[in-house]
């Protein structure tokens, strides 16, 4: 890797003949400065004082030499004033002799004046001289400044040559050699610094920016991809590009609530603009997290689905059941609206219809204060359904009641028209992403704020990289990264892998730390200004960094008379039959995905809070202190408490990286990652 190099000097600029400070005297008007400050200008002659410099620190001292000419340059500052001449034939700029009457004046010696002081250098580059001032000194005491040495070693046309030894920086070096050479006088100066300090810096590029590597073919790089081989049959809905998705408006033999009025709601949440809704719709919001990259069209079916059950039949029927009320819903659509038998529902050709939302025509029962418990909002899959080339069969299906659009008798916000945050939310899951909460209640690893953890906001980088949405820059090495806000832009997240770049396997299903600018705009701004749900969170109305440690490392398992056994960690799948899980966010006895211990050891996504303390592990919400801002630092000894393996990743590697947020605006955010 390249190495920068920075040089850190405290020394003033000396010579044989010292660098005076120039005053202005009643003969001629000059500019002046200190010779200790970082540049001298000398715009007009002017007079040499009689007092000398006084210099401290590392020194640069001077041996002037006369080549084919007698060397009369002074060797100490002169005892007495000598007069500036004002003949205007004088022309000191082109290095000729300067007249005045019978008298000639002549060059006499050529002088620094500046520092090299706090200068940053790469070992690949010469030395920058710029803030060195070349001066000329005369024999009547006149001083020119002729310019900017690093200009002046340029400048092809100049009267002066200009070598350094050594020509490089490099570490180790203390002294440093200047060689002046007037060519047209032949009048000569060496330069000595003495006592530089060169430090080695690492180079600050130690990244892999998402254009600059292609993921792994030996794992999935999306949820789609992981459906292949997931242990349960959930064929998750393709999350690029456009997807026609079906909703069906569920109806039961004594509902009263299936009225057209209503249907014309539905097909306002999934498919209307934000004036129509009052925020956002579901295609409008996947449009927006997606940044384009999936734009689903959601296919309302004209009218109510009457089933044959009765309300209280659908209120407690198991997941199960639901899964064939889905098949019947879909048969009832094909059989009467559909002209492709459904395949327009089918974009992965895969047999089945990508998703069936179905929105039944009774309050949840959180409304109703009934035990009608699967009147709910929850995604699952009819998994031993045969698929079906000609006429696509249900596997994904969502079940969610009406009322979560409606705020006054709902779960819907009060501040929204009609609330789409549910039916958002759920249409997650049938993409493949998780819940981030704990289902037991006893913890909030991902901080709360994020659409899969309270239905809230936007969703978070982990999400749309696992969705194929997005790419991070991905640290191999120390580096320095700018980033915008998650929100706004596309791609504005990094992720530093468990034991270093060459451990990660090249897909989203791995353990890093993720890093992201968070910021209360674009898909997080509603729910930062409104309670969406009384009793949920609102998101920090600040900027700054939210990390979090995620542990999607995939499990190859294996199931025998009904048991699922964990054999091992897989970065490679080598067979279609290969079985896999991811982790949770969810413990043993949840009731959430299976009882894998592997499975359920480690959150799946754990939010990290600036302030050093776990609180998620006691249930609070994300707030502004947990987001990381200008001068926050982040090292495994540090943030401990917060890894299962107190200071190690749960793979048991190390980390090897540490962060600092050197920079923060309205604009982006600047981290300093530095390998240990």
């Amino acid at each position: 890797m390249k190495k920068a190099l920075i040089i850190l000097t405290t020394f003033t600029l000396t010579s044989c003949v010292p660098f005076w400070p120039f005053n202005p005297t009643s003969q001629s008007t000059s500019t002046t400065t200190n010779p200790t400050s970082e540049t001298t200008t000398v715009s007009e002659p002017t007079t040499v004082p009689t007092t000398e410099t006084t210099t401290s620190g590392p020194i640069l001292t001077s041996d002037s030499t006369t080549t084919n000419e007698p060397t009369t340059g002074p060797t100490s500052s002169p005892t007495s004033t000598p007069t500036t001449s004002n003949d205007p034939t004088t022309n000191p700029t082109t290095s000729q002799p300067i007249t005045t009457g019978p008298t000639i004046v002549e060059l006499k010696s050529i002088e620094l004046a500046g520092s090299m002081n706090k200068k940053i250098y790469l070992e690949t580059e010469s030395w920058n001289l710029s803030g060195l001032t070349l001066l000329e000194i005369y024999s009547n005491g006149t001083i020119i400044e002729v310019g900017d040495l690093e200009e002046i070693r340029n400048n092809n046309s100049s009267n002066y040559s200009v070598t350094i030894d050594p020509t490089k920086p490099a570490k180790g070096v203390t002294e440093i050699t200047i060689d002046v050479e007037n060519t047209v006088y032949n009048r000569r100066s060496i330069f000595y610094a003495d006592g530089i300090v060169v430090n080695e810096i690492q180079n600050l590029n130690g990244y892999y920016s998402p254009d600059e590597y292609d993921l792994t073919s030996d794992l999935p790089v999306n949820y789609e991809e992981y459906s292949d081989n997931y242990i349960y049959n959930f064929q998750h809905t393709p999350a690029q590009g456009d997807v026609n998705v079906l909703v069906v408006p569920v109806a039961f033999t004594d509902s009263t609530s299936d009225t057209s009025e209503l249907l014309k709601d539905i097909e306002t949440v999934f498919n209307g603009d934000e004036e129509d809704t009052g925020w956002e719709s579901v295609t409008s919001y996947f449009n927006k997290a997606s940044f384009n990259n999936f734009m689903p069209t959601f296919t309302v079916a004209p009218e109510w689905y009457q089933s044959s059950i009765t309300k209280a039949t659908a209120g407690t029927m198991d997941a199960m059941s639901t899964a064939d009320l889905a098949e019947e819903a879909l048969t009832w659509y094909k059989d009467n609206y559909s002209e492709e038998n459904g395949k327009e529902f089918d974009k992965d050709k895969d047999g089945f219809v990508d998703c069936v939302m179905m929105i039944y025509a009774e309050h949840n029962y959180t409304v109703q204060n009934s035990r009608y418990d699967n009147f709910w909002a929850y995604c699952f899959s009819r998994q031993e359904n045969d698929s079906s080339s000609s006429s696509p069969t249900t596997n994904m299906f969502v079940w969610a009641s009406y009322d979560f659009m409606y705020g006054s008798k709902g779960s819907g916000s009060s501040y929204i028209d009609l609330d789409a945050h549910t039916y958002i939310h759920e249409f997650g899951h049938a993409l493949g992403l998780d819940d981030y909460y704990d289902y037991s209640g006893q913890s909030n690893p991902a901080g709360g704020f994020d659409m899969q953890d309270n239905n809230i906001g936007d969703h978070n980088s982990f999400s749309k990289f696992a969705l194929g949405w997005e790419k991070p820059y991905v640290v191999y090495d120390s580096s320095e990264i700018t980033l915008k806000s998650s929100a706004l832009y596309e791609n504005q997240f990094i992720i530093i892998p468990a034991g270093g770049y060459d451990e990660w396997n090249g897909s989203p299903f791995d353990e890093y730390i993720l890093l992201e600018y968070y910021t209360p705009e674009g898909l997080n701004e509603f729910d930062v200004k409104n309670p969406t749900y009384s009793y949920y969170t609102q998101g920090p109305n600040t900027r700054g960094v939210r990390a979090y440690h995620v542990d999607a490392r995939l499990y190859k398992v294996t199931v025998k008379s009904g048991n699922i056994y964990f054999n091992d960690y897989v970065d490679s799948l080598s067979n279609s039959d290969s079985a896999i899980i991811a982790a949770t966010n969810s413990g043993i006895g949840s009731g959430y995905e299976s009882d894998i211990s592997e499975a359920t050891a480690f959150d799946l996504i754990h939010l990290l809070s600036a302030s050093g303390t776990d609180k998620f592990k006691s249930n609070y919400f994300i707030s502004s202190s947990d987001l990381f801002t200008k001068g926050d630092k982040f090292s495994m000894s540090t943030f401990k408490s917060f890894f299962s393996k107190s200071g190690k990743m749960n793979d048991g590697s190390t980390l090897g990286f540490e962060f600092e947020i050197t920079a923060l605006d309205n604009e982006s955010v600047t981290i300093k990652i530095t390998k240990k």
